[in-house]
């Protein structure tokens, strides 16, 4: 999904709604324009989509998206979906640290979220940050 932006641009001017449309639906999935940027890691195409959805389905659409580039250690699209919206801010927990894999965490994307987490740690968030690798 490399390329010229400008039709998806075009496209998204005409019709907001074009970024919260289903692009692939499988038999238990369906995925959006936003979903299959992040999953391929198209961080500009993500920048651009998340300020096409509307406020009242910010935190549906960007919720799902924020679980993927976590997972995936995508600091640029992180950031990028809470710049949009910081409530999802909220929705971030040190026991979610635990969830990620120290392969997938990436130490840089790994202190973004610790500096933004608000509750108190719990003991499995604590070790998990002490057993991250760095290098």
């Amino acid at each position: 999904m490399k390329g010229d932006l400008r039709p998806v641009n075009q496209i998204l001017y005409q019709d907001s709604e074009a970024a919260m449309a289903n692009v692939i639906i499988t038999s238990d999935q369906q995925y959006t324009a936003l979903d299959v940027a992040v999953i391929v890691g198209q961080d500009e195409m993500v920048e651009n989509l998340v300020y096409h959805i509307p406020e009242e389905d910010c935190h549906l659409f960007l919720h799902k998206a924020l679980k993927v580039a976590l997972k995936g250690g995508k600091i640029r699209i992180v950031k990028a979906i809470l710049d949009r919206n910081s409530a999802l801010e909220n929705s971030l927990s040190t026991t979610s640290l635990t969830s990620f894999k120290s392969a997938t965490l990436e130490n840089e994307l790994h202190w973004y979220l610790v500096k933004l987490i608000q509750s108190p740690p719990s003991y499995d968030a604590m070790r998990t940050l002490f057993l991250l690798p760095f290098g």
